[in-house]
């Protein structure tokens, strides 16, 4: 647990309590934090109660067996009034609380095969319509000789504004003395629930990242976009020393 106050010229800008808690064993674990918000003089008046709760997050996963798991996570959210904000007309200002929970599994299977699923939900006072979001992959490790690995991905959303999706496959090596390489391609989806205008775009991309010796790196990434949004080339590179 932790009190923290900050001020602004002798003038409360937010005073909180803030709780976290953890619990873990070999097969589970829980985490939890929150801000409890104390209000006085000017906030308690602009909030209208003396404590409130601003921040609630929790997680936990547990381990059902040596190749399954299962996770959750919850968290509860919305702005607070802090020195900035204390001219605000309330009509102005977004105190409505957000919500959001999500699941996953995740499968490990024989031969360094892996699946992965998870979906979630966010709302928020005063909205008509739930944000939904969700997402899946396939994943081939150490595929011998030389280590490659490769990837299928999706995912999907939906809230109020929009809707769409996005798929991708991906290939790489992790190569010995610390290299790797991958290239990878994917495309999106999505449509304006007003306008009913769809977009659509893809790219590909390949990454290299060599360990030149002496602690000494290269990374280097080349991407290209073409469809609707933003279509050309993008070229990253990086050299480096770590300690």
């Amino acid at each position: 647990m932790t009190l923290s106050g900050e001020y602004v010229q002798g003038t409360i800008d937010r005073e909180l309590v803030y709780v976290m808690n953890s619990y873990f064993t070999p097969r589970f674990s829980l985490y939890q934090s929150a801000d409890l918000d104390i209000n006085r003089a000017w906030r308690q008046q602009r909030a209208g109660e003396s404590v409130s709760l601003s921040n609630l997050y929790i997680n936990g996963n547990l381990k059902l067996s040596r190749a399954l798991s299962v996770g959750f996570s919850y968290d509860n959210r919305k702005n607070y009034y802090s020195y900035q904000w204390r001219s605000i007309a309330d009509s102005l200002f977004d105190d409505a609380m957000r919500y959001g929970a999500r699941g996953s599994i995740n499968l490990r299977l024989p031969n360094h095969w892996s699946v992965m699923v998870n979906g979630g939900i966010r709302s928020k006072e005063g909205d008509s319509k739930n944000s939904t979001s969700y997402a899946a992959s396939l994943r081939k490790s150490n595929i011998t000789p030389l280590r490659l690995f490769f990837g299928v991905y999706g995912s999907g959303f939906s809230n109020t504004y929009t809707q769409g999706n996005h798929a991708s496959v991906r290939v790489g090596a992790n190569l010995r003395s610390g290299h790797s390489f991958d290239i990878s391609y994917g495309g999106y989806y999505y449509t304006a629930n007003l306008t009913r205008e769809s977009r659509t775009s893809q790219w590909i991309r390949s990454n290299l990242n060599l360990y030149l010796g002496r602690h000494w790196y290269l990374m280097q990434s080349y991407e290209y976009f073409w469809g609707d949004d933003a279509p050309g080339h993008r070229v990253f590179v990086e050299a480096g020393y770590r300690l």
